[in-house]
Parts: structure tokens; C-alpha cells; sequence
């Protein structure tokens, strides 16, 4: 009986890391049915904006897992708009552009920061931390085709996940992207209720 119940909190504590990484930072109260979405270039707010080298393929990551994302939640019609807009201080104006030339509902923004794996401290976690991928944060926000905000979640892979062994930056970033993408689905889900 004990070991079962070792194993169910086990369980209980892996799988809840999530709720701790993920969270809505904004969400309107009005109803939506919108389902035709564009996404923005990914905006890397980090090491002044640079990717390392070691990490050039984050851009690429992140494209291919937001679009497998929503396309496996049952959203078909994702596009990649190759726009840029501050994710801060969007211009809504040209968000409503946008959304019209493109025929979409609304669009998504996202941002990415860098953070750093927690290995430990001192010399062995020096040497530890240099050898393996960041941690990452990953920002959503989508406007609406009027250009207002609807929803606005993050993922931070540092507090939202659990890995047995050091994971590549690609996974980190496929969790963050992920972990942010499920966030938005299920908001824009319960207003369409």
C-alpha cells in the first residue's frame, strides 16, 4: 500500500509541475468563436535580443511546434505572417491591417526569453549550466481582428517542467511553446462556451 501511494504522489507531483509554469495573465470576458489565426514573427527577448549560436534553430523550433500544436487541438487554418510587432506595444492599427489582408479572426504575438537551467551551485554547477540548454519562457498574446487583446498566457519551462536527464534547447523550446499554446487553446475555448 505504501509503495502505491509513493508512486501516486510521484505521479501527482510530476504531472502538476505544469500548473506551476503556466498561467493567464489576461482574459477577456466576451464571447468568441474565432478560429482563423495567423502568428507573428517570434520576438527573443534575451541577451539583447541575440540568439547564441548554438542556438540559431530556436526561430525554427518554435514555428514548426506552435503550428503542430494548434493543428493537433483541431486549428487547421494557423498561418506564420512574416510581421513583426512589438510585443510590449503592438501597433493594433497595423494589427488590423494585417488581419484583414490575411482574412484572419485575429493574431497571435509571442515572445521568448532565455533563462538558465538550475544545475546546482558552485564549481560543479558552473560547469553543469555551460554545458546545457536555458531555460525558456514562452509569451502568447492574441488580438482579435479589431486589434484588442484577448488572451494573454505564458509558459516558463524552468518552474512548469520536470526532465530526468539535461534536455536539448530544442526541447526546451518545444515545452515552452507548447505549454503556452495549450494555455491559449483552452482560454479561447471556454469563450466560445
Amino acid at each position: 500500500m505504501k509503495i502505491y501511494l509513493n508512486i501516486l504522489l510521484l505521479t501527482s507531483f510530476l504531472c502538476g509541475c505544469a500548473a506551476f509554469g503556466t498561467k493567464t495573465l489576461y482574459k477577456t470576458s466576451e464571447k468568441t468563436t474565432s478560429r482563423n489565426f495567423g502568428f507573428t514573427e517570434l520576438s527573443i527577448d534575451s541577451l539583447h535580443g541575440v540568439i547564441p549560436k548554438k542556438y540559431s534553430n530556436t526561430k525554427n523550433v518554435f514555428n514548426e511546434t506552435i503550428m503542430a500544436s494548434f493543428k493537433e487541438k483541431g486549428f487547421d487554418s494557423l498561418r506564420f505572417s512574416n510581421h513583426f510587432f512589438s510585443f510590449s506595444n503592438p501597433d493594433t492599427t497595423k494589427i488590423r491591417e494585417l488581419c484583414s489582408i490575411q482574412n484572419i479572426d485575429g493574431i497571435i504575438l509571442s515572445q521568448l526569453r532565455f533563462g538558465s537551467y538550475q544545475s546546482g551551485t558552485g564549481a560543479i554547477g558552473y560547469v553543469v549550466s555551460s554545458l546545457t540548454a536555458l531555460d525558456t519562457e514562452v509569451a502568447m498574446k492574441l488580438y482579435d481582428k479589431s486589434g484588442k487583446l484577448l488572451i494573454s498566457t505564458s509558459h516558463d519551462t524552468n518552474m512548469g517542467n520536470s526532465y530526468f536527464w539535461f534536455p536539448s534547447q530544442d526541447t526546451m523550446v518545444e515545452d515552452g511553446t507548447e505549454g503556452a499554446v495549450r494555455r491559449l487553446i483552452a482560454e479561447l475555448t471556454s469563450l466560445s462556451k
